[in-house]
């Protein structure tokens, strides 16, 4: 949901959103944000990926409460 919109603290590129397969037998998957700067730009950037949750239930908690 937030694919474009974070933004990497390192390399100033967006963070785009995947998936890592987290159990290979019952093919459970977790999604994640990226920096894409490596896969678009070809540039090395060391930043690393944080998973949906933790960047999510924040910002959510915090637009939820600017909404009401």
């Amino acid at each position: 949901m937030l694919t474009g919109i974070l933004i990497c603290g390192k390399c100033n590129h967006r963070y785009t959103g995947s998936s890592f397969v987290t159990n290979h037998q019952q093919r459970r998957r977790k999604p994640w944000y990226r920096c894409c700067a490596k896969q678009t730009h070809n540039i090395p950037c060391k930043n690393p990926a944080v998973p949906a949750a933790t960047v999510e239930r924040p910002i959510f908690a915090i637009l939820e409460e600017l909404a009401t």
